[in-house]
């Protein structure tokens, strides 16, 4: 599947934080790297990040939903503070933050995975998406991935429904179901025909269905 890096590339982008651009900050590392040292230090939630994602999900929603820059440079300790208490949406905006300011996969991989636990799906799917791109020879990591998108896609994840869809039209996880793929795609729009998951999945649709048609 030679489209599959490209693809996952163009989807990592979309998933980037909207506020990103408007951070003109340069000067980052030393705070960067210190919220990062202390994330991967946190043994709880390094072990949690080890886990599939929907061994961790509860169904209930994320409460008191900070606004994304809550979490941005100069604020990132106490954001953290903020993640470590149970506040979903803190350690979701802060796992945006460093991944957007390039930390390693080791720091944001369990906070996508806490927010995914404290009850944000969206938390959910950036951890499985991160599982798809980067274990693509790991057969049980990419089942994983999979049955996250599902569950997210269940819990009205626009962009899970839109990488479930993906998920399934190309057959990443061992299951091609074009008729599933265009079924989650229904959900993708659910923010807004301005969301990118809509507007990916618009495009995405049309693939599927190009697909689907050109079956034998």
């Amino acid at each position: 599947m030679p489209a599959l890096r490209p693809l996952l590339l163009i989807l990592a982008l979309l998933l980037a934080p909207r506020w990103a651009a408007a951070d003109e900050e340069t000067d980052l590392t030393a705070e960067v790297e210190q919220i990062s040292r202390t994330v991967i230090a946190d043994s709880q939630m390094a072990a949690e990040a080890t886990v599939c994602p929907t061994q961790l999900m509860s169904g209930r929603k994320g409460s008191s939903l900070l606004p994304p820059m809550y979490c941005r440079v100069g604020n990132m300790s106490v954001c953290l503070a903020k993640c470590q208490e149970g506040t979903a949406s803190a350690c979701y905006w802060l796992a945006q933050v460093l991944e957007y300011k390039k930390a390693p996969e080791t720091a944001t991989a369990p906070l996508f995975q806490r927010a995914c636990r404290f009850g944000i799906a969206s938390g959910c799917t950036n951890r499985a998406s991160r599982l798809l791109s980067l274990e693509a020879s790991n057969t049980a990591q990419q089942r994983c991935a999979a049955a996250t998108f599902v569950a997210a896609c269940d819990a009205n994840d626009p962009w899970a429904c839109t990488m479930n869809a993906m998920v399934l039209g190309q057959g990443l996880a061992g299951r091609t179901d074009f008729d599933a793929a265009l079924k989650s795609l229904e959900k993708s729009c659910n923010n807004g025909q301005d969301d990118p998951a809509c507007t990916y999945g618009t495009r995405l649709r049309e693939d599927i269905e190009a697909r689907k048609a050109a079956k034998p």
